[in-house]
């Protein structure tokens, strides 16, 4: 903050003087006049020795107020001048803000939004400034319920502040559930002057509540059917009141053994799928031919394929890739056995490589049911099975999601194209890179 200039108190300073040698003069004036008076001249000294003092005691007391009107407006300045910078500090922190923040008044109208509430509405601070709640944003309560129809949290709170989880339409059309945090201001006599709030986007939190709803929910589905399946036959097995033969007691521990391997897979995936998505799982690359990458998949699935006709299109010039072999066979082992399980017996399977470019690009092609259109996008997403006619054996809707993640660790991509009763085509590329690359 700049310094006050010396000048000012100067000036008031001068002018005070002028005012009393004004006085003074004014003073002398009616002294002469009293010489004309009948006083002697002892009275005449004294009633100017106190003329002239009274006059000394006003003129000090002029400049006294005058310097202290001085020193005080200064110093009112001085402090007006320390409030507008905290102001324009708090200001700029609002504008800064990746919240969506507005200030409205006693009556609810916005009278201020930072940038971040631009983009939020999708509107201009012009259109926004002016407008009460209700017109800001169609905030419903997690119900769907209109909370401005029902209750204002701001205005029947009991506490100076507070939030409320709402869901805000956006000019998109896109429902985002959010956290309104807001404060209210009062005046001296305790009235309503004003509310500030913030708005936090919670669809991050949303979304991860839902995954981990459905991976519960999942979870338990899938382990409590193996579980019922193992707890049955073990119990049979133990009964003492029958006797079951060499066979049945064979064919039993096999259904046992089966659902072991079952739940060993689930939680396998599991853990591997939780690995990879928290980096937890390092690449062992080495270099690899990709006809050996191709084989050892299906060495790996030949007892899946044995009915089958594997056809192979591998591109002649596929150079060697520098990836994590035991990860890449795993991809390729997946897609074989979707491939598999969604085509009928007989039907022949396609495996190719190609190199466009700098990538080199798997695909596993069937002749199968096919994925609906609408369930494309979401594919690929961990737990998300496609159900209805065909799919069955849906899995556990991991499988997909281990081959997508280790694909983007590779630093590739994977897609799909399909058609329903025609069959699906998996890609997934590998750049051709070398030891100096990240994975």
């Amino acid at each position: 903050m700049k310094n006050i200039s010396p000048k000012g108190p100067r000036v008031i300073i001068i002018i005070a003087l002028l005012l009393i040698a004004a006085i003074l003069i004014l003073g002398h004036q009616s002294l002469k006049a009293t010489e004309k008076a009948t006083f002697d001249q002892s009275d005449q000294q004294l009633i100017r020795s106190a003329y002239l003092g009274q006059l000394f005691v006003v003129g000090l007391g002029i400049l006294t107020v005058l310097v202290g009107s001085s020193c005080a407006l200064f110093g009112l300045r001085e402090s007006y001048g320390r409030v507008a910078e905290e102001q324009s500090k708090v200001l700029a922190a609002i504008e800064a803000s990746r919240d969506a923040i507005w200030v409205s008044d006693a009556d609810l109208r916005t009278v201020m939004v930072n940038s971040a509430m631009e983009e939020l509405t999708g509107r201009r601070q012009e259109e926004l400034l002016g407008q009460t709640c209700r017109h800001l944003l169609s905030v419903c309560s997690l119900d769907g319920a209109s909370i401005c129809d029902t209750i204002c949290p701001i205005l029947q709170s009991a506490g100076d502040s507070g939030r409320v989880e709402v869901c805000l339409s956006t000019p998109s059309g896109k429902e985002v559930w959010s956290e309104v945090s807001y404060g209210r201001v009062t005046d001296t006599n305790g009235r309503l002057a004003g509310v500030v709030h913030i708005v936090r986007d919670l669809t991050q939190r949303k979304e991860i509540e839902r995954l981990k709803d459905e991976f519960i929910s999942m979870v338990s589905h899938e382990l409590r059917t193996p579980l019922h399946h193992i707890k049955g036959f073990a119990t049979t097995l133990l009964q003492t009141d029958v006797e079951w033969d060499a066979a049945t007691q064979r064919d039993f521990l096999g259904s046992i053994n089966r659902e072991a391997d079952r739940l060993t897979n689930l939680v396998g995936k599991i853990l591997h799928l939780s690995h990879l998505e928290a980096e937890g799982l390092p690449m062992e690359k080495e270099w690899y031919q990709v006809v050996d990458l191709v084989d050892g998949a299906l060495q790996r699935r030949r007892n899946l394929t044995a009915d089958r006709q594997i056809s192979l299109c591998l591109s002649p010039d596929l150079p060697a890739l520098f990836v994590d072999g035991r990860e890449i066979e795993l991809v390729l082992m997946n897609l074989i056995e979707n491939a598999v399980k969604y085509s009928d017996p007989g039907t022949p399977i396609t495996l190719s490589v190609e190199r466009p470019g700098d990538q080199v690009v798997f695909s596993v092609a069937d002749q199968g049911i096919g994925i609906p259109p609408e369930h494309i996008e979401r594919i690929f997403e961990r737990f998300y099975r496609v159900e209805g006619e065909g799919h069955r054996d849906a899995g556990t809707g991991l499988g997909l999601a281990i081959c997508k993640r280790i694909v983007e660790t590779h630093g590739g991509r994977m897609w799909v194209e399909s058609t329903p009763g025609a069959g699906s085509r998996f890609y997934f590329s590998t750049p051709v890179d070398g030891p100096g690359s990240t994975t």
